[in-house]
């Protein structure tokens, strides 16, 4: 028979049946320890008759879960789950483990540090702000960054846009002061050179 948490009896060892029996077994079991347990049962000392009554609703609290298919699946479900306790040792002290508790991952008297050392725990309040301050901050360093570097690009691109009007003015120059020929060849002699280049 099963033993729950390091041998406590369980309500299959009150009726004497294993825990894999089926309804007629619990039903036959417990008729016949009713029969000898019960407390108008004859013979035997007062003590006996104390001992049998205390015996006797055991037996019928034992019953009365394991009788009913839903008490029983839920009964077998706390069973297997104590039966997974483990008791271990620690130094010179034992401790309890079940697989099944969720453990928190964090110390609930954490102390005046947060783990590091010379940094001191402070109110939710004041971190709170911090937080806030922080984000206010570099929200306005952004702005900043963004509004310089649009004006750095700003810039070079009106450097690149006064060197291509001087260029286009020189050549419109040049045109202007030329002969229709001396255009023609300087026209011929770029697109020669362009050529050339590939």
């Amino acid at each position: 028979m099963d033993k729950a948490n390091g041998g406590s009896e369980t309500l299959y060892d009150v009726l004497k049946v294993r825990n894999d029996c089926s309804d007629k077994d619990i039903r036959n079991a417990y008729v016949q320890l009713s029969k000898q347990y019960h407390p108008d049962a004859k013979g035997g000392s007062s003590k006996d008759n104390k001992d049998h009554t205390a015996h006797f609703l055991k037996i019928s609290e034992a019953y009365q879960t394991l009788s009913k298919p839903k008490l029983r699946r839920e009964y077998d479900e706390i069973l297997k789950a104590s039966q997974n306790t483990r008791i271990i040792e620690v130094g010179k002290s034992t401790k309890t483990v079940r697989p099944w508790e969720i453990k928190p991952d964090y110390d609930p008297n954490p102390g005046p540090y947060y783990g590091i050392n010379g940094v001191r725990r402070t109110t939710n309040f004041k971190v709170a702000a911090a937080i806030i301050f922080l984000g206010i901050a570099g929200g306005i360093f952004g702005f900043f960054s963004v509004r310089h570097s649009f004006a750095i690009n700003q810039e070079r691109l009106d450097e690149i846009s006064a060197k291509a009007s001087a260029h286009h003015q020189r050549i419109r120059t040049e045109v202007n002061n030329s002969t229709r020929e001396e255009n023609i060849r300087r026209f011929v002699e770029r697109v020669a050179a362009d050529q050339s280049s590939r």
